[in-house]
């Protein structure tokens, strides 16, 4: 159930603007948990650790994910959100330069 919030807040982040900046946390919580599966992981014991921290990155995933797609990323340096219009164009010969 949670992916499927994970993916649909991942769809919405991607709509208000942020792209493929929206599948960073994705690739962050992927890398965390194997990670922290390789330093916690270990083979003689249980696996509630490994679920307890995989639930936590899980967690983090879908915070960061609803705080991407509550508003539209914000502009970069020298970036604006504005939609420029062009309203005519013609086309420049090569004598005219």
């Amino acid at each position: 159930m949670l992916l499927v919030l994970e993916i649909w807040l991942t769809v919405k982040a991607w709509r208000a603007g942020w792209r493929g900046w929206a599948l960073v946390p994705w690739a962050v919580g992927l890398v965390a948990v194997v990670a922290l599966a390789g330093i916690g992981g270990d083979p003689t014991s249980a696996e509630d650790g490994s679920i307890v921290m995989s639930l936590f990155v899980d967690l983090a995933l879908i915070a960061t994910l609803a705080v991407m797609s509550r508003g539209r990323r914000p502009a970069a340096a020298g970036e604006s959100h504005a939609t420029l219009e062009i309203t005519s164009q013609r086309a420049v010969d090569a004598a005219e330069l």
